[in-house]
């Protein structure tokens, strides 16, 4: 026995099933979608420097690099070969004071500490160079 006010639905075909309709509102058909993409991409926004570094390792190797102290050639490559008070005075104003050295017709470039109690040389330039006696009590 079946009941016969049950009938059964039948799915349409494909070919026949309505497309879902498209729908927005009158607010979203005013608005340019990309333009404002773009804008949200270009809204400055704060953050912390160190949220910048901690999220990039290149930005933070970057500042790094810019960071680190660097060499500064101050001219004093080209060594005078006599010294006047004029050059010696330029020349004391510089990191490092070098002032050419000759022992035993050998010539250095040493370097003057004008605040130091003691004279230091290398064990290789005292051997080969000046080869006059050391105080090794120090």
């Amino acid at each position: 026995m079946e009941d016969a006010s049950q009938t059964t639905k039948k799915n349409p075909p494909a070919d026949k099933q309505k497309k879902p309709l498209k729908t927005s509102s009158t607010l979203s058909q005013n608005l340019d979608s990309k333009a404002i993409i773009d804008q949200i991409l270009s809204t400055p926004i704060p953050l912390s420097i160190g949220n910048v570094i901690g999220l990039s390792k290149e930005v933070s190797q970057n500042l790094q690099e810019m960071m680190k102290p660097k060499r500064v050639n101050f001219g004093l490559d080209n060594k005078p070969q006599s010294l006047t008070a004029e050059s010696l005075f330029a020349i004391t104003h510089a990191d490092l004071i070098r002032v050419p050295v000759t022992s035993n017709g050998e010539t250095i470039t040493a370097i003057v500490d004008s605040g130091s109690a003691l004279n230091i040389v290398s064990r290789t330039i005292w051997e080969n160079l000046i080869r006059l006696p050391m105080d090794t009590s120090i």
